[in-house]
């Protein structure tokens, strides 16, 4: 090895540092509406949620947009799990530090908002993954958009 190639391998190795970020993973929880239409948007509980550039959904094997994220009373449980040091995963604790914000959390809703993709009339499975995990799959109930009414009576058209 060349005095050259010594000095790049050396240089090249002491920038691959060591560092490793530990991210949360945790079984998401995903909660499906009755119903949806291919091609509208729907709402889906999940938790813990993420920011909407993270999240990515598949319905039936397709993709489908993120439209926007919400928290709806979620204030309280917010500052509690601020308070007392909780992950993203700890949102369904049952013991520890975390568990006592249980009450506060209650009516705490976390919704992502879909676009539907244009599968065929069925169940089908969904999936959500982001950066603090995955959820398990569940079927969603897609129906055909309805029919868009004719405007046709008949009558000529013109003068």
């Amino acid at each position: 090895m060349t005095r050259w190639h010594a000095l790049t391998f050396a240089a090249l190795t002491a920038c691959a540092g060591t560092n490793s970020e530990q991210l949360a993973t945790c079984t998401l929880t995903l909660t499906v509406p009755d119903a949806v239409v291919a091609g509208a948007t729907a709402d889906f509980g999940l938790d813990p949620i993420s920011e909407p550039w993270d999240i990515v959904a598949h319905i039936g094997g397709l993709r489908a947009a993120v439209v926007e994220t919400a928290s709806v009373d979620c204030d309280a449980c917010d500052t509690c799990r601020t308070e007392n040091v909780c992950g993203a995963c700890d949102s369904t604790a049952t013991d520890g530090a975390c568990a006592t914000c249980a009450d506060a959390c209650a009516t705490c809703r976390r919704a992502v908002t879909l676009q539907v993709p244009d599968v065929a009339p069925g169940a089908w499975p969904i999936v959500i993954v982001h950066r603090y995990g995955e959820s398990a799959p569940a079927l969603v109930d897609v129906s055909a958009p309805a029919s868009e009414p004719s405007n046709d009576s008949g009558a000529p058209v013109g003068p």
